[in-house]
């Protein structure tokens, strides 16, 4: 079962509840956007004058249309289930801020590093995007470790 995924706290508290959360660690600046039909929402805000930009795939109607056990929804029920999986998309993402929070106040990462996947690029772009297929290709090419250092 997905983490909150009965919750009935509202996409705006979600939302309120994370900038709370950043800005009691430095964070401001911050921004919210979303294209629904597209599946996209995302959360941006500055961190010691650095960006950073975390998207959240939201639900599309072909995503909720099937109950879990695979039923066709009723018409009237679709939307009602959309809604509650963006609830659960952003108490998850909350939770996720949270701990990568935790982690940082505990000394076990550095905010830039735990943040850094998220990170604006001069473009619009944000790290990962960026990052991810390079690192595939370097896999699939001789420029890699076969193995993980001392195995």
């Amino acid at each position: 079962m997905k983490y909150a995924s009965q919750t009935s706290v509202p996409v705006d508290r979600s939302k309120a509840e994370i900038e709370r959360i950043l800005v009691r660690y430095g964070a401001d600046t911050f921004s919210y956007g979303s294209q629904p039909i597209e599946g996209r929402a995302y959360v941006a805000f500055r961190y010691a004058g650095m960006l950073f930009r975390i998207d959240i795939r939201l639900p599309l109607e072909k995503d909720v249309n099937k109950t879990a056990s695979g039923r066709s929804r009723k018409a009237s029920s679709i939307y009602p289930a959309y809604e509650q999986a963006c609830r659960q998309r952003w108490r998850a993402l909350a939770l996720y801020v949270k701990a990568t929070l935790e982690a940082i106040e505990s000394g076990i990462i550095k905010f830039e590093e735990a943040f850094l996947p998220f990170a604006l690029l001069p473009e619009g772009g944000i790290m990962k995007d960026w990052s991810l297929p390079r690192l595939r290709d370097a896999y699939t090419g001789t420029s890699m470790p076969k193995q993980l250092p001392g195995i």
